[in-house]
């Protein structure tokens, strides 16, 4: 099936190219171009480019990650990326034999996930999921040999990973690292903008750490997948699913999260 996914890719990037009337006028105008699977690295280069880039984030509003098909016009516009940020993981599935179909001339790939230590997903009782995943399993001590093609999705990595803020300064700082690794020639300029955004970034961390530091009661109380446990982690909270062996009709359609 994947294998039929990459000659579609091909096969529409190849098509989509051959229809364009002047393939080489946007690269032109001398202007960055960057894309971002994910908003948190699209905010990130956003934030660091200064306008000095063309900034694109393909999973726009609207688009479920989890479940997200790149389009014909999305193998254009990532072929046409100086920069590629991506997050990896199982949730990006795609994106590597996206990049083997249509990343020839991508000048630099990011992907997010090797910038930090990511952890095994963790499941409460009551949560999505709980039923069908083995609590014994040792997350942090997997073989990897076999030739699996998605070793690292056995693990069951939980991959919102710019969800601890300290996590999300050094994300930022590898976005930064990227950017001017395709354009040293404003690398000042970048780096600038990145230690502004950084140095936001860390005192919401302090902020955060003074609030959870100070509650009262430090238990998150959430329905369905769990999305936070970086940030659970960061500041020593635990979680809990709200309601037990909810499914189908009974299933909440947004997580209630809050202080009890």
């Amino acid at each position: 099936m994947k294998r039929i996914i990459t000659l579609f890719l091909t096969l529409a990037l190849t098509l989509s190219l051959a229809a364009c009337a002047a393939p080489d006028e946007k690269a032109d105008d001398g202007r960055l171009q960057i894309v971002a699977t994910l908003f948190p690295y699209y905010d990130f280069a956003r934030a660091i480019a200064g306008g000095r880039a063309d900034v694109t984030l393909l999973l726009s509003p609207g688009r479920e990650a989890h479940s997200f098909e790149p389009t014909p016009l999305d193998a254009v516009t990532i072929s046409e990326a100086d920069v590629f940020l991506y997050n990896g993981g199982e949730g990006e599935y795609w994106v590597e034999e996206m990049l083997d179909a249509a990343g020839e001339h991508i000048a630099v790939k990011a992907r997010m996930m090797d910038y930090v230590d990511a952890l095994g997903e963790e499941f409460s009782e009551g949560m999505q999921g709980a039923d069908e995943h083995d609590h014994d399993h040792d997350h942090s001590d997997h073989d990897h040999d076999g030739g699996e093609e998605h070793d690292s999705d056995e693990i069951e990595y939980d991959e919102h990973i710019w969800t601890s803020p300290k996590n999300a300064a050094i994300l930022c700082r590898a976005v930064c690292d990227a950017i001017c690794k395709a354009d040293p020639a404003n690398e000042d300029f970048y780096r600038a903008n990145c230690d502004d955004y950084c140095a936001q970034i860390e005192a919401l961390d302090a902020r955060f750490a003074d609030l959870c530091e100070s509650a009262p009661r430090k238990l998150l109380v959430f329905a369905d997948r769990f999305p936070m446990l970086y940030f659970c982690r960061e500041y020593g909270l635990d979680y809990r699913a709200a309601f037990h062996g909810c499914s189908g009709d009974t299933e909440p359609s947004l997580a209630t999260i809050k202080f009890l």
